[in-house]
């Protein structure tokens, strides 16, 4: 029997009310339960609000999941275009190391 089930999250559904309970996180942040707990504790995720007065029950808001997400998608894209320029500059430098060292050939070649 084939599971219809979608593990993927659908952030276009996903409001800034709603509440995402902690053993949901690793299908909205899309790291593994030991990974998730690492990123929390390093920053890179935020941390889950305590839902209930017992400390027992853990969530984030779908305002934290959409902001993480802004700033997560526009750091790649940051990254995108540092990595675009950058290869761009060394194949300048390198047609640039080509043309000297044609230059430097028929200078010798005289």
């Amino acid at each position: 029997m084939t599971n219809t089930k979608s593990t993927a999250p659908d952030f276009e559904l996903l409001r800034p009310h709603h509440v995402v309970r902690y053993h949901e996180g690793p299908r909205f942040f899309g790291f593994g339960p030991t990974a998730l707990s690492v990123k929390i504790k390093s920053g890179q995720i935020p941390s889950p609000k305590y839902l209930s007065d017992d400390g027992r029950a853990r969530g984030w808001t779908g305002d934290q999941i959409l902001a993480w997400r802004e700033a997560t998608d526009a750091a790649q894209a940051a990254r995108k275009v540092v990595a675009e320029r950058t290869a761009k500059l060394r194949g300048e430098q390198i047609k640039a190391g080509l043309a000297a060292k044609r230059a430097a050939r028929r200078k010798a070649a005289r």
